[in-house]
């Protein structure tokens, strides 16, 4: 009852392909059901016992074998659907692709689906078939570092090893530059996205400025100091190119947007560049993505309340 008298013949290197679409992680689901259906057919269970196994219907257990015996592993495939043919051009489709691995204008930092989709006059649903096709991922980012640095590796080690297993009696203190107002840029340009790579951004960066709250304590004393901090020397001064329309269709609706209102976005890196709204009507909204603090001075008063030593 659960045996067959004709077992399905397969090949050596047949069973092999078979085996491999189950074991892959990125075989389609379908092409992984149709695998074990013909595998279980091989060793003999009858076409009953592999639909009690797999959940396919007796039919189409029916159906996949006769495909396999006429077609061998490409009747495993899907056969070509009625419809419509598609629209989608070599020409389009290459077009998409070059737009995708071009930067968009500023402020913004990477390609959407739908503000792609709007720039090559496609639908988002398209874009993002190529993108797939392609193997392109324009959301995501990877961070590199590569050292010059000979002993960097024994460096690197006895850093690890003070934070995973520290010295009897020693406490480890990271020093960072927490307290500090930055202006930083990379050293290296980025490099590009490509199919099945995201864009990579290097580690190391440049300081162009600095300014250390530390400075202004007077830790003997105790006296309150106060000190101010010109704005070209933290946020700068506000730059109407980074006044953009943008389209109110990019914003989720759930969003009540109104003049004045801050709102985050988020740049390939993971970090947050805020935006404000100056104004909108039903088709665009008006970003300024100048800093908020952009043009203002800022004023740090300054008091050490206590100084205890490493015991207290």
């Amino acid at each position: 009852m659960f045996t067959s008298r004709k077992p399905l013949r397969l090949q050596p290197q047949e069973r092999e392909a078979l085996q491999t679409v189950i074991r892959s992680t990125r075989s389609p689901a379908g092409w992984v059901r149709r695998a074990r259906v013909l595998l279980l057919l091989a060793e003999g269970l009858s076409v009953r016992r592999v639909e009690a196994e797999t959940g396919m219907s007796l039919r189409r257990v029916v159906h996949w074998k006769q495909r396999f015996q006429q077609e061998g592993l490409d009747g495993l495939l899907d056969a070509a659907r009625p419809g419509r043919p598609k629209n989608l051009t070599t020409e389009k489709e290459a077009m998409i692709l070059a737009a995708t691995q071009r930067s968009p204008l500023k402020p913004i930092t990477h390609w959407s689906s739908r503000r792609l989709a709007r720039r090559v006059g496609v639908s988002h649903v398209t874009v993002m078939r190529v993108w797939h096709k392609a193997g392109l991922q324009p959301h995501r980012l990877k961070r590199y570092m590569a050292s010059p640095d000979p002993d960097f590796e024994t460096k690197a080690k006895d850093i690890w090893g003070l934070y995973l297993n520290p010295p009897e009696k020693a406490v480890v203190f990271c020093v960072d530059e927490k307290t500090a107002i930055q202006a930083l840029d990379r050293t290296q340009p980025a490099l590009p996205l490509r199919s099945g790579q995201p864009e990579r951004h290097r580690v190391e960066y440049v300081r162009h400025a600095t300014v250390s709250l530390l400075a202004a304590l007077e830790v003997g004393s105790g006296e309150v100091q106060s000190f101010r901090i010109a704005p070209e020397q933290v946020f700068g001064y506000p730059d109407p190119a980074n006044v953009h329309d943008l389209p109110r269709d990019d914003f989720p609706l759930e969003i009540p947007l109104e003049p004045g209102l801050v709102l985050s976005f988020a740049a390939p890196s993971g970090e947050e560049i805020p935006g404000t709204v100056l104004a909108l009507d039903e088709a665009r909204v008006q970003v300024d993505f100048n800093h908020p603090l952009a043009g203002h001075t800022l004023q740090f008063d300054v008091e050490v309340i206590a100084v205890h030593g490493a015991d207290a």
